[in-house]
């Protein structure tokens, strides 16, 4: 995950959800475990532009690597 990181040059922040008890490399100031994640009520409304990044893939084999960015609006228009 680290060299995907580093080629989508950004500084995101990584939840994790530990499962099959497989030790995983914490990354202090970046990653959270899920239950350590902070919750907001269901009640609240949460704006951004529609060109805001919403969650991104990486794509490609080790040579190639590539990140496809899902943005707000254009992704949850399609699922709708």
């Amino acid at each position: 995950m680290g060299k995907a990181l580093e080629i989508a040059n950004l500084s995101p922040r990584v939840i994790i959800i530990g499962r099959m008890g497989v030790d995983v490399n914490i990354a202090q100031g970046r990653d959270l475990f899920i239950d350590e994640v902070p919750t907001t009520d269901a009640g609240e409304d949460f704006m951004v532009e529609s060109t805001h990044p919403l969650f991104g893939l990486h794509a490609g084999y080790d040579e190639d690597l590539g990140l496809i960015t899902h943005r707000v609006g254009g992704y949850l228009v399609q699922a709708y």
